[in-house]
This record gives C-alpha cells, sequence and structure tokens, in this order.
C-alpha cells in the first residue's frame, strides 16, 4: 500500500477511468436517441404539414375551377339569348315595341338565366336621319321619347326597346349608348367582328352617378336582312343596331351561386376585376368588403375569364382553409423534443395529422353539398339533378327502357308566405320535402329547384311506355294524395306560432327513352305538363311525354 501512495495511484483514482467511459457511452446512446427522435419528429411535422396543404390545395382550386366555369357559362347563356334577340330582327323587315316584349317574355329568361337588369334594342341612326328617328318612335306609343344626352353627333345608338319595362329601367329609353366612350368601344367591337362584345367596368344608366354598384353590358349586332357582311366593311355599312343586356355583377353573382353566395363566404372568399390589373378601380364585386391582406387566407389562386377578348380576373381566397397545417407540424416536433423519445412522438403526429386532414375532408364535404344540395332542405339541386337525369336517359337509351320526371309546384304557397312570412314558408317548403321523400324510392332522385317547385325523377320504370306512363301516374297521385292534408308548422324557434295551413299541388309529368339525349327538353315538357295542370283548375295530375297527355284530377 506504502508502494501505491508513494507512486502518486489511490484505488479511487484507479475505478474512475472506466466511470467515465461508461457515462460517455450512455450520454452518447441517450443524445443519439434523443438526436433520431427529434429528427423523425420534425419530419413527420414536415410531413403532416406538406400532406395537409396538398390535400387542401387540390379541394381549393376544384371549388375556385367550378365557379370559374358557372361564371363562363352564365356569359355564355346571355350571349346565345342575345343571339335570338338578333334572330329576331333576322326574321322580320319590321319589328314592333310589342314583338320585342312577345319575345321578352316568351324567352322567360329571368327564371332561366337570372342576374341581369334588362335586354334591349338599339337602333344605329345617322345625324341626318335623327329627327325622323324620334318622330317614328314617338308614333309608336313613347310620346316623350328623347334622345339623351343631348347635343349634335355624327350618328347615334339610342335605346329604342328595353324589357322589363319597368320604372328602374325608364331611364335607359333613349339613352344615346354610342357617345359614350366605354360603351362605344364594344359597340364597334360588336360591329366589326359580328360576335358578342363586352363592355369595361362601367355604372349602368339606371344607376345614376353612383358607381357604387359596377355593371356591364353585352352588345350582339343586327344585320340588314340580305346584306353581306363577310368583311369588317360590310358589316358597318350593313348595320341596324344591337341588342344588348345590362346587368349588375353583384346580381350575376346572385343567379349564378345564390347558396354559395350566402353560406359559404366565410370559407371562400372572390374578387373579381375587370382586365388583368387586381386594383381598386378595377373591381366589379368583392363577395366581403376589400381589405388588407388577411394573414388567415392561407390559400389564394386566380382565375381568368376571357370573352370575346375581353378579360376579367377573378382573385380567390380561402381563410383558415388548413388551419391546422402549422399548428399540427409545430405540435408534432415540440412534442418529440418533450417526450425524448420516436414513438410516442409518431403517435402524436398520427393524431394531429388525421384530425387535420379530417377537418381538409370536412370543409371539401361542406363546399361539395353546397354546390350541389338545397341548403333549406338538403335535397339535391338543379345541378345534381342534371347530372343525374343524364345518367338516366343514358340507361334507358342503352337498356330500351323508359323513365319519368315530375315536376311538382305548390298550390297555395304565396298566400302563407304574404301572410306569415318567409320563416313560416320555409317550415311548409321542409314539411313539403318530407312528405315527398316517403313517397318515393330510395333510387329515385327528389330535388329541389327554388322556391316552390321540386322535382322527382323516376329514373327506372317497367315495361313499355304506356306501363310507364301508368306506374308514373300512380306515384304521381301518391304525391298529390300526401301533400294535399292540411300541414301544422310550429316554428317557435323561428317566431314563427304553430300554423295550419293548406296547399294543394299541381304535378306535370313526362315519360323519355328511346333516342332522347337532351335533359333540357325533357324538363320543359315536365314543366310545360305542370302549367297544363294549373290551367285545368290545380290540385292534379298532368302528364305529356310517349304515351300521349293527360289530365287528372285528384281520386
Amino acid at each position: 500500500m506504502k508502494g501505491l501512495i508513494r507512486s502518486g495511484i489511490t484505488p479511487a483514482a484507479d475505478q474512475s477511468q472506466p466511470s467515465r467511459a461508461r457515462t460517455a457511452v450512455r450520454l452518447s446512446i441517450a443524445l443519439a436517441v434523443f438526436a433520431v427522435g427529434v429528427l423523425a419528429s420534425l419530419l413527420a411535422s414536415w410531413q403532416v404539414h406538406r400532406t395537409i396543404q396538398e390535400q387542401a390545395q387540390v379541394r381549393f382550386h376544384a371549388v375556385c375551377d367550378e365557379i370559374t366555369a358557372r361564371i363562363n357559362a352564365r356569359l355564355a347563356a346571355y350571349a346565345l339569348m342575345l343571339q335570338g334577340g338578333r334572330a329576331l330582327f333576322t326574321a322580320s323587315d319590321d319589328v314592333r315595341r310589342d314583338e320585342w316584349k312577345t319575345y321578352y317574355d316568351v324567352l322567360d329568361a329571368k327564371r332561366a338565366v337570372p342576374g341581369y337588369l334588362a335586354v334591349g334594342f338599339i337602333e344605329w341612326v345617322p345625324a341626318a336621319k335623327l329627327d325622323d328617328h324620334v318622330a317614328r318612335t314617338r308614333r309608336s306609343g313613347l310620346t316623350e321619347y328623347v334622345v339623351h344626352p343631348a347635343g349634335r353627333r355624327d350618328d347615334y345608338g339610342p335605346v329604342v326597346f328595353i324589357e322589363p319595362f319597368t320604372a328602374a329601367n325608364i331611364p335607359a329609353s333613349g339613352f344615346d349608348m354610342h357617345s359614350e366612350p366605354v360603351r362605344r368601344a364594344a359597340m364597334d367591337k360588336a360591329c366589326d367582328t359580328g360576335e358578342a362584345a363586352l363592355t369595361a367596368k362601367l355604372t349602368l344608366v339606371q344607376d345614376g352617378d353612383s358607381g357604387e354598384d359596377p355593371g356591364a353590358v353585352m352588345y350582339v349586332p343586327v344585320f340588314r336582312n340580305s346584306a353581306t357582311t363577310a368583311t369588317a366593311t360590310e358589316r358597318r355599312k350593313a348595320l341596324v343596331g344591337w341588342v344588348f343586356c345590362a346587368f349588375r355583377l353583384r346580381e350575376l353573382m346572385a343567379g349564378v351561386l345564390p347558396d354559395w353566395l350566402n353560406a359559404a363566404r366565410n370559407a371562400v372568399a372572390l374578387q373579381i376585376y375587370d382586365g388583368d390589373d387586381p386594383s381598386r378601380r378595377n373591381l366589379l364585386f368583392a363577395s366581403r368588403p376589400v381589405a388588407k391582406p388577411d394573414p388567415g387566407a392561407v390559400l389564394e389562386c386566380q382565375r381568368r375569364i376571357d370573352f370575346q377578348g375581353h378579360s376579367w380576373l377573378i382573385v380567390f381566397a380561402a381563410n383558415g382553409a388548413h388551419e391546422g397545417a402549422g399548428p399540427a407540424g409545430l405540435a408534432t416536433g415540440a412534442a418529440g423534443l418533450l417526450i425524448s423519445g420516436l414513438v410516442l412522438g409518431l403517435m402524436l403526429t398520427g393524431f394531429k395529422r388525421l384530425d387535420a386532414q379530417r377537418r381538409a375532408e370536412e370543409l371539401a364535404a361542406q363546399v361539395s353539398e353546397m354546390a350541389f344540395h338545397d341548403s333549406l332542405t338538403a335535397l339535391p339541386n338543379r345541378l345534381l339533378l342534371l347530372d343525374r337525369l343524364e345518367m338516366a336517359i343514358a340507361v334507358c337509351t342503352r337498356s330500351g327502357g323508359h323513365g319519368a320526371l315530375m315536376m311538382v309546384d305548390l298550390d297555395n304557397f304565396k298566400p302563407l308566405n304574404d301572410t306569415h312570412g318567409h320563416a313560416a314558408g320555409d317550415l311548409l317548403i321542409i314539411e313539403v320535402a318530407g312528405r315527398l321523400r316517403n313517397c318515393v324510392r330510395r333510387t329515385d332522385t327528389l330535388a329541389r329547384l327554388g322556391g316552390d317547385e321540386f322535382i322527382v325523377l323516376l329514373p327506372s320504370l317497367a315495361g313499355d311506355a304506356r306501363a310507364a306512363v301508368a306506374e308514373a301516374v300512380a306515384v304521381a297521385g301518391k304525391i298529390l294524395e300526401a301533400l294535399s292534408h292540411p300541414y301544422v308548422l310550429a316554428g317557435e324557434d323561428e317566431g314563427v306560432a304553430a300554423i295550419t295551413h293548406s296547399c294543394s299541388s299541381s304535378i306535370g309529368v313526362t315519360i323519355f327513352g328511346g333516342n332522347e339525349t337532351d335533359p333540357a327538353t325533357i324538363l320543359r315538357r315536365a314543366d310545360a305538363a305542370m302549367y297544363e295542370a294549373k290551367r285545368a283548375g290545380r290540385n292534379r295530375v298532368s302528364v305529356a311525354g310517349a304515351a300521349g297527355s293527360a289530365t287528372a284530377g285528384p281520386r
């Protein structure tokens, strides 16, 4: 022992070397495990964040594409409506005011393509013929007609016909649209190309000088019958005037997306700009007031609509569409640091990922529900109905079978709204939807078109056309009976006291099959049959289709 002490070595010092080595190894292993756990947690956090963002992006862009397609379709529908107006002038050398009104009434465009303010005709008038034009128009019935604004010009483009001829549209009668640069540019373009043309952003004459509600006007040129119109010069020489459609963007969007604007505005916002510059001076429409960029709008995209060379820019933004992405990633990383272990970190990551993915899927389901279902009754809307009708037509074409389409309209709905308010009307619509569900099979489609109009689609009926008619009429009779019983509307939560209301229905039935391929024709046939039932006294079924026509009252 003394030798050991003298050499400067003690037992304690001798054991310290392996102890420090073991500690270093253990610390290294612990740090390595901790590092792997942290790295795995950070990697999982990043993967969660990226996956949620990608899923939200896909669904968000699908919604943006759908809305853009609907706006494009509505502009195309306006152009088609104006082409029909041009055809009226092509078929006659002298279209009178009452003929234009008849065309407008028969067209029923306010119901088919809502959202516009006025449809009319503008006559091109050289300065030398202005006095004759005014005198002729006054003789047609507008005794106080004048062309405005006042002043001498080389030529004029005053509004001669306008429908609906209401107090709101009267100020536009006689307005020289060709005198205003923005309108004149579109009118000249329509004449030179022979196609529909759209103005830039403007304030409609009906709105005075307020400028608070932007609008636009679409023009289609009308040329002299039998004139050669192969070139722009020939078209200008043959010009008679223009048919036009004036609309405000706010009303156009309400017609294109009625349910979306009411229910989904907190999920997806959009602004429409005239041209390619998204500046406030070019703003045509905003689904919510335009303010500073919202940091919560984590999804953004732009779409462009090009109508005959005139473009609109649509800017979309989604508030919180994948709000769980950032928090989920941070929480996963924090969990890995706190527990210093891979297993629990991965579990928490999985939970966060599932929750965030569920939120993204719920948003997609909400947008899909609003796009294809009625917000009041949760029934399919027109879009989903048309899709199922096209499928039923295809099946009948392949199999040689038949289907039926019923238009159901309530006979005594408006007095309830007028007397007790819209809350009571909504309760009645919900009750009617419930009764209709009990009258059809699960394979049938029950849809609401809006107001008090419902559609019942029976996609597959047995037997030949006559047997199909008999089966469809039996279902219609069942519906007629179910809807005829009194309704007790108890809506205390909606501020409506208990109301007893009787409301019959008129049903139009049409059979389809064979070589029929056009859903619009089938819908028009059912609509016509429904109006025939109303004309025959209401509370009855009218049939139009492959097996003939008939009208029957309640049994």
